[in-house]
């Protein structure tokens, strides 16, 4: 594929090449070694929607409800892991549609904050935030020591997961990427004009340019 690039009045002409089959394992391993697992139980009916993104799930039936005057609903206890995927994930799926911002993203790509750092920040906000009235701020600390509970149920459910940072590198080198030819900018939106049938201005000539 070869996608346009308009720099210092010039027009750049790149080629885009993939190795798919690689870039779509590394997909699989970046989700299974790197997104972040949360675990969740609660009642759901055999209608409840189960999603790529849930592990190890595990159904026990809890009983039966009535759900209309004709009918017996059977309703079930589900269990199971959910993987957040890190956003590494997605831009590959943009990369896999030749998406040529999602290369760039992908170069641009920092680590995301961790949970201790979001923590960390909730208990500087709450006490910021204290109000004086003992009832709102008990309310406040009890929300604090879910979430403080929450982490460490957390921390051991993603002790052998790693950050997609360490696979960046990996998947640029799937990505091939081409300088083909320059050419004066003048030249190409004169191209432009005699071979289209509208009047456009050269902001929308180089819009046009850049979408091919």
């Amino acid at each position: 594929m070869y996608y346009f690039e308009v720099k210092d009045n010039q027009v750049i002409k790149y080629s885009l090449t993939l190795d798919e089959a690689k870039l779509k394992e590394l997909r699989q391993e970046i989700i299974k070694r790197c997104s972040r697992i949360t675990h969740h139980c609660h009642y759901a009916n055999k209608d409840f929607p189960v999603t790529e993104q849930m592990k190890n799930i595990s159904w026990i039936t809890s009983g039966v409800r009535e759900f209309d005057d004709t009918s017996l609903e059977e309703h079930y206890s589900i269990e199971y892991d959910f993987y957040h995927y890190p956003l590494l994930v997605s831009l590959i799926d943009k990369v896999l549609t030749y998406d040529i911002k999602a290369v760039e993203q992908i170069k641009q790509l920092k680590d995301a904050p961790t949970q201790e750092e979001e923590l960390l920040k909730e208990q500087k906000l709450l006490l910021l935030s204290l109000s004086g009235n003992q009832e709102e701020d008990n309310l406040a600390f009890k929300k604090l020591q879910d979430k403080i509970n929450a982490y460490y149920e957390a921390k051991e459910l993603n002790r052998n997961q790693v950050s997609d940072i360490s696979y960046q590198e990996q998947v640029l080198s799937c990505i091939h990427v081409k300088k083909v030819k320059v050419l004066p900018l003048d030249m190409v939106l004169e191209v432009q004009d005699f071979l289209s049938e509208q009047t456009l201005s050269k902001e929308e000539k180089i819009k046009q340019l850049i979408k091919k």
